[in-house]
C-alpha cells in the first residue's frame, strides 16, 4: 500500500543536505517504510550519483551495460566455434538483442534508477548499497508496481513514459515476454545468465 507525503523539505542530520518525505509503504507484516528524495540531485554524493547516472544510460541503452557484454562475448563465441550450432546460437542471441532494445521501456532498469532515487532513513547515501536496493524493489513489487509507477513521485521522475494504469500494464506484459524468452533460451543452454539489475560484477 503506497500513501503519499505532503513535501516537506528537512536537512538529513548526518549528511547534512536537504531532503523530502515522498511516500510510504506499508508491508506484509504491517511496518511502515518512509522513502525519501534529495530535494535536488545535486545533493547527491557522486557516488551515488555516478551509480544513478550509469541505470539513466542502461534506459537509454534499453539493456543493461553488463547484459550487453555478456550477450555480446557469447554471441562471439558461438560464431568462434565455426559450425552450424555456433552460428545459429549467435543468431539466436543477436535476435534476442535486438528484441529486447525495442522494447520501449525496461521495467527492471526502471526500478534500479528509482532504488536509486529514493531512500530510506537508514540507509548511508554517500553510495548505493545493491543489497538494500534489491530489497527496496522487491517491497515495491510485493505491493504493485503499477501502483509504484502511478505515484506522483516516480511519475515527475519519469515524464517521458506513459504514466498511465494501460501504459505500465503494456510495460509490465513486455517484462512478462522478456523473461519468458530468456527462460527458455536458458534451457537450449544460450544466454543462462541475466545480470539485469543485479550488481556489476
Amino acid at each position: 500500500m503506497f500513501k503519499k507525503h505532503d513535501k516537506i523539505d528537512v536537512l538529513h542530520p548526518s549528511i547534512k543536505k536537504m531532503v523530502r518525505p515522498v511516500f510510504t509503504v506499508k508491508d506484509s507484516n504491517g511496518k511502515t517504510h518512509k522513502f525519501y528524495e534529495f530535494k535536488t540531485l545535486h545533493d547527491m554524493s557522486a557516488r551515488r550519483f555516478s551509480h544513478l547516472n550509469n541505470f539513466l544510460e542502461n534506459r537509454n541503452r534499453g539493456i543493461t551495460n553488463e547484459d550487453l557484454k555478456a550477450a555480446t562475448t557469447e554471441a562471439i563465441d558461438n560464431i568462434q566455434l565455426d559450425n552450424i550450432k555456433g552460428v545459429t546460437n549467435a543468431l539466436i542471441i543477436l535476435k534476442y538483442l535486438k528484441a529486447r532494445i525495442e522494447i520501449h521501456e525496461d521495467v527492471d532498469i526502471i526500478l534500479r534508477i528509482m532504488s536509486c532515487a529514493f531512500f530510506t532513513d537508514k540507509e548511508d547515501l554517500t553510495d548505493y548499497d545493491w543489497d538494500i536496493a534489491t530489497w527496496k524493489i522487491d517491497l515495491w513489487e510485493k505491493h504493485g508496481v503499477t501502483s509504484f509507477f502511478l505515484n506522483e513521485s516516480v511519475s515527475r521522475f519519469l515524464k517521458s513514459i506513459n504514466i498511465s494504469a494501460t501504459g505500465i500494464q503494456t510495460y509490465i506484459n513486455q517484462r512478462q515476454l522478456l523473461k519468458q524468452s530468456l527462460k527458455e533460451l536458458n534451457k537450449m543452454g544460450i544466454l543462462s545468465e541475466s545480470t539485469s539489475g543485479k550488481k556489476n560484477s
